[in-house]
């Protein structure tokens, strides 16, 4: 549990309860080279269900776990180049294999708003899979906890 954020276990093919851009998808996790990574899920993405990047590829995976929760305890904050967290509590969802904390983030791409992740600790505010790739963008939101 990430502060009341409850991961419910997921398998290929079943839906997360959030919508976008015309494709159910939805903030959720899984463990993949020793951490746990924000991602996005949904039955339009190959091999598994769930998309993450890591070493500059797109990952997918069959197993994850959907972050469930209030939502309107939440907000997406908007944030330019390097993650700050000075007057917000985004909300963890995951770590990467040194223990560096990972958070939820979102960016317009096109016609999308691909689901990623994001960390104080990247060079770039922003990371997300998408085509194949890792994509990175300092124009996004990150989720946090209304104050």
């Amino acid at each position: 549990m990430y502060g009341g954020y409850q991961g419910h276990p997921q398998q290929q093919q079943q839906q997360p309860p959030h919508g976008s851009y015309g494709s159910p998808q939805g903030p959720v996790k899984a463990m993949y080279n020793g951490g746990v990574h924000p991602g996005r899920a949904g039955n339009h993405i190959p091999n598994g269900g769930f998309a993450t990047c890591y070493g500059s590829e797109e990952i997918f995976l069959p197993e994850y776990e959907v972050l469930c929760g209030n939502a309107q305890q939440l907000i997406w904050v908007p944030q330019k180049d390097k993650l700050e967290l000075d007057g917000i509590r985004p909300l963890q969802a995951g770590y990467e294999e040194s223990g560096e904390p990972l958070y939820v983030g979102k960016t317009l791409y096109g016609k999308a708003q691909p689901i990623g992740k994001c960390g104080t600790h990247f060079k770039t505010g922003f990371i997300f899979a998408y085509d194949g790739k890792e994509r990175k963008e300092d124009d996004y939101r990150v989720l946090a906890y209304a104050m």
